[in-house]
């Protein structure tokens, strides 16, 4: 028995540094992951635990095996080998965490685990801040000290909406391990600000629109369970307030919003005559709306989709259509999962994802599983803005991340 839960410890330890190798060191994710993998099924193949598959978790193997064989039947093969690699977690974490012992994992190391890893880059972030504020022309608008510390410059291993969901993740563990009394009130306050800051120096602005989304509904539910009517009715106007002085006076969110408003009134007013109109080299929301056009043109054209492989083919060739040569030499992806999904495999698996998502979302909401709840939600509004499982960085936290949570259904992981 000793050295069963010597081993568990080891394997439990080998998951907090496959945690940690997330959000500090992408780089080498892959290699604590295949250490952490293939120790969790040599000990249970050893010590013969139980094994059920995750019925929740089936629609993930699905889409690998469909990946596969939307690979092999494209044109293009090139990039065969990396499909392979990068999205195999799909098939792998729903196996591995279909193992009975890791329904034991201690939380508090864990959620310790993703709060100091999360902290630890950030004030790397801003390192690498101070050293784009000491070597740039400041006096540059576009490289001034705002800039310095904002979007990529603050998250320099990992794309800024990537890392606004790491962040989210953050906040979620800093109030778990508040609520079970493993750290003190103004510690989780000072961190959750600190966070939230963050959050909101990204510019992602997707993830600045889900945390507020997930604020309000915190907001509501303590309004219901614990407040009167004036303090709920004054948070959520401050609420709002601070929303409404963040896009007037930060430049960069403020722009972002504006255009995003002019763009998507101008699209939606005549579809045809904006991409026809549109800068022949665009940036920002005009790229969004346009990739956002043509993948779903493609796909009405055929619902079976085109291939892993050859679905970027079929948007530059799109692109070249509207004159949009500029933006083909970047070889854009659609920018939003859904239509990537549509795109390369066709209708039926996109189809599958939601599904498998929207079954995941009743599983937490009846469960109380909250952080299985506000993970999968998060990644199904992300991927309306951003093409989330086209990364590594995306495609292993999301799946790591909701295999894990789905069998925390424990009261110490329950939020609200």
């Amino acid at each position: 028995m000793k050295s069963i839960i010597e081993k568990e410890s080891i394997v439990e330890k080998l998951l907090l540094l496959f945690i940690i190798s997330i959000f500090c060191m992408p780089k080498l994710t892959a290699i604590a992951g295949i250490i952490f993998f293939s120790s969790s099924l040599y000990i249970s193949i050893k010590k013969k635990f139980p094994f059920k598959l995750n019925r929740e978790l089936v629609f993930f193997m699905v889409l690998y095996i469909l990946y596969l064989i939307g690979m092999i039947f494209s044109n293009d093969q090139s990039n065969f080998k990396h499909i392979i690699e990068s999205k195999i977690v799909f098939l792998i974490l729903p196996l591995v965490f279909s193992i009975a012992y890791h329904k034991s994992y201690n939380h508090k190391n864990i959620h310790l685990s993703i709060v100091l890893s999360i902290i630890l880059y950030t004030i790397y972030g801003i390192y690498n801040g101070i050293l784009w504020y000491f070597d740039n022309d400041i006096s540059n608008p576009y490289y001034g000290t705002f800039y310095c510390f904002t979007r990529g410059i603050l998250s320099p291993l990992t794309h800024p909406s990537y890392d606004a969901a790491y962040v989210f993740l953050g906040v979620l563990s800093t109030l778990s391990l508040y609520k079970n009394g493993h750290l003190k009130k103004i510690i989780s306050i000072i961190i959750v600000l600190f966070l939230s800051l963050k959050i909101i120096l990204l510019f992602s602005f997707s993830g600045i629109l889900f945390f507020f989304i997930f604020i309000l509904i915190m907001v509501l539910w303590y309004a219901k369970k614990r407040w009167n009517l004036v303090t709920s009715f004054s948070i959520l106007s401050l609420l709002f307030l601070f929303i409404f002085f963040l896009l007037k006076n930060a430049p960069i969110l403020k722009t972002d919003f504006n255009n995003a408003k002019k763009h998507s009134i101008s699209y939606i007013s005549d579809p045809e005559g904006f991409i026809e109109k549109s800068d022949k080299n665009p940036n920002g929301t005009v790229i969004r709306i346009i990739m956002w056009k043509i993948s779903y043109d493609l796909i009405k054209e055929n619902p079976l989709g085109y291939g892993v492989g050859d679905a970027m083919h079929m948007t530059n060739s799109k692109l070249k259509k509207y004159g949009f040569d500029e933006m083909v030499k970047h070889d854009y992806n659609p920018h939003n999962q859904y239509l990537q999904i549509g795109l390369e495999l066709g209708v039926l698996p996109l189809f599958i994802f939601v599904f498998g998502c929207i079954f995941l979302v009743i599983k937490a909401l009846k469960s109380k599983n909250h952080f299985l709840l506000f993970i999968v939600l998060n990644l199904m509004f992300n991927c309306c803005f951003e093409s989330m499982l086209q990364r590594q960085s995306g495609i292993v936290f999301y799946t790591f991340f909701i295999c894990l949570f789905l069998q925390w259904n424990v009261k110490e992981n329950r939020l609200l």
